[in-house]
């Protein structure tokens, strides 16, 4: 197909209009018309995650504390959060064990580790308690963690049976009064463990029974 000249002219135009906008198009940093993914790609220090930092044993070498938050905060964190926690494993490879929690050496080493997270712009949290599961003397055995345990009774049929289940086996780091018996224990429920066949008529209840003393 033949082009005439004032066609080619307007092309010729057009083309050069084009190669101007182009490199303009291209080198736009990406984001820079749009808040939201500029946001992404540059967020606010409030955005921007904080971690979990352990102190196992609640030991910490105040003489890395600056080199381990300057690499969290290089690695873009803004914050961290505290764990005096209990050592696990292979005591070879365990920290030696540091200040009680929250006594005259441990606020020191806390106030240390927090004098340097500020002079960074850094968030420092603290966990409520030393060790997993955060427990303390305050929380009563009602509210501790708890496990579930059984007793079985078998019983041959057909028969009326009414008895008292004998009570279960409990693990014997459980939680104990000075005479041996269990700092708290309730009796949630109890249900027959059917055959498979040959019932044909039975009527189940169930209870929650919330003895008014320890076991």
């Amino acid at each position: 197909m033949k082009i005439c000249g004032p066609i080619r002219r307007l092309m010729l135009i057009l083309g050069v209009l084009l190669s101007s906008f182009c490199p303009a198009l291209v080198q736009t940093p990406l984001g820079a018309a749009d808040p939201l993914a500029a946001g992404f790609l540059n967020p606010p220090d409030q955005a921007r995650p904080t971690t979990y930092w352990l102190w196992l044993n609640g030991y910490v070498n105040r003489g890395d504390v600056e080199r381990e938050l300057k690499t969290l905060h290089e690695a873009g964190f803004r914050g961290v959060c505290i764990f005096d926690m209990g050592g696990r494993g292979d005591s070879a490879g365990l920290p030696p064990a540091g200040p009680a929690f929250l006594d005259d050496d441990s606020i020191a080493d806390l106030d240390h580790a927090i004098r340097v997270a500020g002079r960074l712009g850094m968030e420092v949290q603290l966990s409520v308690a030393s060790s997993w599961d955060m427990g303390g003397a305050w929380v009563e055995p009602q509210h501790a963690s708890m496990g579930l345990f059984q007793s079985r009774v078998a019983v041959a049929g057909p028969q009326e049976f009414d008895e008292v289940l004998p009570f279960p086996a409990v693990p014997a780091k459980a939680p104990r009064d000075a005479d041996g018996k269990l700092h708290f224990s309730a009796t949630p429920r109890c249900w027959p463990s059917l055959p498979t066949g040959g019932v044909r008529d039975m009527t189940l209840c169930f209870a929650w029974i919330r003895p008014k003393r320890r076991h």
